[in-house]
C-alpha cells in the first residue's frame, strides 16, 4: 500500500530513506520523469594517431545496474592527409570513426580527402580537417558496467590520419 507523503513523513533536516523505498523497490513517481544522473566523461586533448587497424581514439565506463537507456555525447577533432612522394598520380587519405557499445557499433562517420599529382618537383601534400560529432541514445544499453569506446580506422593510400581534442561523455535515465 503506498504511502501519502506529507509533513508526518519528513522532517526539516533529512529525508528517511526507508519511505522511498518500499519492498526494495524504488518509488519512481518521486524522481522526475525522464531525470539523467550517473554522468560519466573523458577529455583528451593530445593527438593520437590513427592507422590502418582499429585505434581507440577515446573510451568510458558507465555503471548502469537497471539497464536504463544512456545518452552519448562524442565530439573529436579529426585530419587526415594525403601524401604524393615524388611520383605521379592519385593518392587518397582517409578515416573512419565508430561509437561502439561492448563490442557493437552503434554509430559511424568518415572523412577523406584525395590528391592528384602529376610527377613534377619535390612531391605534394593536402589535408583535410572535420569535427566527428556523435551523439546516440543507447535504448538498451543491458544492465551493468558498459563501455563506450570510439574507434578509429585509416584508409587510402598514402599519408596519415589523426584524432585529437577527443570529449566522450554519457548521462544514464533514471526513469
Amino acid at each position: 500500500q503506498a504511502k501519502t507523503i506529507n509533513g508526518n513523513h519528513i522532517t526539516a533536516d533529512r529525508i528517511d530513506a526507508r519511505v522511498l523505498v518500499q519492498d526494495g523497490t524504488t518509488i519512481t513517481d518521486l524522481i522526475a520523469a525522464n531525470a539523467a544522473t550517473d554522468a560519466s566523461g573523458a577529455f583528451g586533448d593530445g593527438g593520437v594517431g590513427v592507422g590502418g587497424s582499429n585505434t581507440a581514439v577515446i573510451q568510458i565506463a558507465v555503471n548502469n545496474p537497471s539497464g536504463a537507456p544512456i545518452i552519448i555525447f562524442g565530439d573529436i577533432f579529426a585530419s587526415v592527409t594525403a601524401n604524393s612522394g615524388f611520383s605521379g598520380g592519385n593518392y587518397d587519405s582517409s578515416m573512419t570513426m565508430w561509437l561502439d557499445r561492448n563490442g557493437t557499433t552503434l554509430r559511424t562517420q568518415s572523412i577523406s580527402i584525395s590528391l592528384y599529382y602529376s610527377g613534377t618537383g619535390p612531391g605534394s601534400s593536402s589535408t583535410n580537417r572535420d569535427t566527428f560529432t556523435m551523439g546516440y541514445y543507447d535504448a538498451s544499453p543491458g544492465s551493468g558496467v558498459i563501455t563506450y569506446t570510439i574507434y578509429g580506422r585509416k584508409g587510402g593510400n598514402s599519408g596519415s590520419a589523426q584524432a585529437s581534442k577527443r570529449f566522450l561523455a554519457a548521462l544514464v535515465k533514471k526513469r
